[in-house]
């Protein structure tokens, strides 16, 4: 039988190897019982320290793989008993899958890009937009390309807007708008003034009208 051992220094204390094992737990609550009726500890002390060692071999046994446990017990000042059992190895940690990122480097990089081009859907620049192409009066030559570009990136927003969620599908009506919007966008830019500003009015038309349907399904607010 392996016998208990005296603390040499520091507090009160004795300490013992037993097999990390449930058979041990016998011998360590017999230690337990020994050592605090050593310490003249009364009987509730020792049932206390009796559920506490055995608590604590259980977790060793259960929880790790060390062959020896150590149980101490200590009395670090009168009327205090520290109790303690200890390991020298632990159970091996469960396989998990290694972890993947969703998305490789260019993935990550397109993301970026499209943060950063993002911005945030403005309807009343829209409006003020469609005033400039549709309006009383037409375009400068001036202004036409850049009037363009504005309205086919809002037709780019309004699209993305109107397909975003497949849980609430779009219209028939908000699809035939995203198809003649992107078949608009795809118009390359006429060089001649009449025919850009012509261009800019079937954009606005187009706009309006998703506007609209999108303002009118709650997809987007208005200018209120």
């Amino acid at each position: 039988m392996t016998v208990a051992k005296p603390n040499a220094i520091g507090a009160p204390g004795y300490t013992v190897e037993l097999p990390c094992v449930r058979e041990s737990m016998s011998r360590a609550r017999a230690l337990v019982s020994n050592v605090l009726a050593t310490w003249g500890m009364d009987d509730d002390a020792a049932d206390c320290g009796r559920i506490i060692v055995t608590e604590l071999l259980a977790n060793a046994v259960e929880h790790t793989q060390t062959p020896v446990s150590k149980v101490i017990i200590e009395r670090p000042s009168n009327g205090a008993v520290r109790i303690g059992v200890s390991g020298t190895a632990v159970a091996p940690k469960r396989p998990t899958a290694e972890w993947a990122p969703p998305l490789d480097a260019d993935g990550l990089r397109l993301v970026l890009e499209r943060f950063r081009a993002w911005k945030p859907l403005d309807v009343g620049d829209i409006f003020d937009d469609l005033d400039a192409a549709i309006g009383s009066q037409s375009p400068s030559v001036a202004t036409t390309a850049a009037l363009v570009d504005r309205l086919r990136s809002h037709l780019k927003q309004l699209s993305d807007i109107t397909v975003a969620d497949d849980s609430f599908p779009p219209t028939a009506e908000m699809a035939r708008l995203v198809a003649r919007a992107r078949a608009l966008r795809d118009e390359c830019m006429p060089t001649a003034h009449q025919q850009a500003v012509g261009l800019a009015r079937r954009l606005a038309f187009v706009t309006a009208d998703l506007v609209e349907e999108l303002i009118e399904a709650r997809y987007i607010k208005g200018t209120e």
